[in-house]
């Protein structure tokens, strides 16, 4: 009399064994993409708040300050950065995806670049950080100047916006931060 043998087969047994390793495969790419996303998000919100930071500096500095020079991606002015009651010549500037921003002290000390944001996108976006208006005509508020190289004397407001994004690839996408800052101190 033959007795029968309870178990599993050896069919049955790979069969299992597949269907978990199927399984574990399957959560560990749907973990590593949960990681990745997180990753790509925590980097987006860091850079957001450092350009919301970098904003409200900027803004800061241009008050009081007294400007030399005006273009699209850079500006340079006169302003008491460290409030040490003397001004310093001082530039912001787009480099690549870094705003710096750079102070030579009166006393012939070197320059100093800090980097005040990382990954604007502004350039390659074609937008500008900073657009120049002047006198409020009527109505009409303030005149945008087309030409503010040459016209940064009449400026009186500035326009500065920050377009950030750590992967333009990928989302969440560009984050815009922008503000209006009126100039005080209309000395050249």
């Amino acid at each position: 009399m033959i007795k029968e043998e309870k178990g599993f087969t050896l069919v049955e047994l790979l069969w299992v064994i597949s269907l978990i390793v199927i399984l574990l495969v399957s959560t560990y790419y749907i973990f590593e993409g949960g990681l990745t996303l997180n990753q790509v998000v925590g980097d987006q919100s860091k850079v957001q708040t450092e350009a919301r930071a970098s904003l409200e500096r900027m803004a800061k500095y241009l008050r009081g300050a007294t400007l030399w020079g005006a273009g699209d991606y850079e500006i340079t002015f006169r302003c008491d950065v460290d409030d040490d009651l003397m001004g310093e010549d001082t530039t912001f500037t787009l480099s690549g995806t870094r705003l710096i921003l750079k102070i030579e002290e009166m006393n012939d000390v070197p320059m100093r670049d800090i980097t005040l944001a990382t990954y604007v996108r502004n350039r390659e976006q074609g937008v500008p950080i900073f657009t120049y208006y002047g006198e409020s005509t009527g109505t009409l508020g303030p005149q945008l100047i087309e030409n503010p190289e040459e016209e940064y004397s009449n400026v009186r407001m500035i326009h500065i916006k920050l377009i950030v994004d750590v992967d333009p690839t990928r989302k969440p996408g560009p984050y815009t931060v922008e503000t209006d800052v009126k100039l005080r101190n209309f000395e050249i």
